[in-house]
């Protein structure tokens, strides 16, 4: 079984836990939100789970919007988008692996405890596609 899912908009990476002047220690507002974004498309897709504790391999590919300058008014590539062959910018994709194995924890598997291989990827998005992560989570299978 594959659980696939799409969470619409840019890609956000899980912040670090920040701490009140009395100590106490909270997720940032950015944070749970975004969580709730990946547990919402995880809702809009039927709730899917793999059951039992089997290992588990993630693919995670965020598509990002190209920054003006990477278009000419022709809708060509300009140099700038010639020469960025991927999105070298913020979230870091640790940070984005570490949110998305979070927000399904409990959810699409009992546990992250379960992921022994992952993948992921940012990339350009197409001129009209809009900026989303696709999920896709299964068991491990080894390659023969």
């Amino acid at each position: 079984m594959t659980v696939t899912l799409i969470v619409p908009g840019r890609a956000v990476g899980k912040g670090r836990p920040r701490s009140t002047k009395s100590g106490r220690m909270y997720t940032p507002a950015g944070t749970v939100k975004a969580e709730g974004d990946v547990r919402a498309a995880w809702y809009a897709a039927g709730q899917p789970r793999i059951d039992g504790r089997p290992p588990l391999q993630v693919l995670i590919i965020s598509a990002h919007r190209r920054p003006e300058n990477h278009w000419r008014v022709n809708g060509s590539l300009s140099a700038a988008g010639e020469r960025s062959q991927m999105p070298v910018r913020r979230p870091d994709i640790d940070n984005q692996i570490k949110l998305v194995l979070d927000s399904l924890n409990g959810a699409a598997y009992e546990d992250d405890v379960q992921v022994v291989s992952i993948k992921a990827v940012k990339r350009w998005a197409a001129p009209m596609e809009a900026e989303h992560v696709r999920v896709e989570v299964s068991e491990f299978r080894m390659a023969a």
